[in-house]
């Protein structure tokens, strides 16, 4: 009896977070649904990011321009701001419940030359306080024509975005192959009990 008991604790050990979705199946099939969701929202991000990189990588002109900040404007803008778990309420209580942000707006002018020519990129964005004229940074820019170039998308925060939606679509696969693993093994066990062995 001891030596069954035992053995039963030991089980109960083995069974780690994948066994929750293999025993209830509402959790396991809205697992796989919102699973392949976001999986499907995530690569369609990654496709449109990757369609934009493949504009710099395809492009016959490409540069690293050092950029001078010529100009730093600043203006106060206001949003309004409403709790997630207010959404759901009819539009007159919602307005109760919303506030408005204050915020400063940081807009940057950089310039820099290329081949006896100016080139300006603006950055514009409530995060880029710090900045004062005279900084220096440098950006990768292209052109199809040798005359026009402009910024490209990999010098933005799309490619922390890019990495963290191909971090979520490796995560999600691995969890899905193991709620699956997890489910046949789950009715395995049960078979083989239903079967006396």
């Amino acid at each position: 009896m001891a030596k069954t008991k035992k053995k039963q604790v030991q089980h109960s050990k083995d069974e780690g977070f994948f066994e929750y979705y293999a025993k209830d199946n509402e959790a396991f099939i809205g697992a796989i649904v919102l699973s392949v969701i976001i999986m499907a929202a995530a690569g369609f991000f990654i496709y449109l990011i990757d369609g934009a990189h493949a504009l710099y990588s395809d492009a016959p002109y490409k540069e690293e321009a050092d950029a001078v900040l010529v100009n730093v404007d600043k203006y106060d803008k206001e949003q309004e701001v409403l709790d997630d778990y207010y959404k759901d309420l009819p539009s007159a209580e919602r307005v109760k419940h919303t506030k408005v942000e204050h915020y400063t707006l940081y807009v940057l002018d950089w310039e820099y030359e290329l081949d006896g020519k100016t080139y300006h990129i603006e950055e514009s964005d409530k995060y880029l306080s710090g900045h004062k004229v005279g900084d220096k940074k440098t950006f990768k820019v292209y052109s199809y024509d040798g005359i026009e170039y402009k910024k490209s998308p990999e010098n933005g925060i799309t490619d922390v975005l890019l990495g963290l939606c191909r971090i979520a679509e490796v995560l999600l696969a691995v969890f899905l192959i193991g709620i699956v693993i997890a489910k046949i093994k789950y009715i395995s066990r049960g078979r083989k009990a239903r079967g006396g062995k």
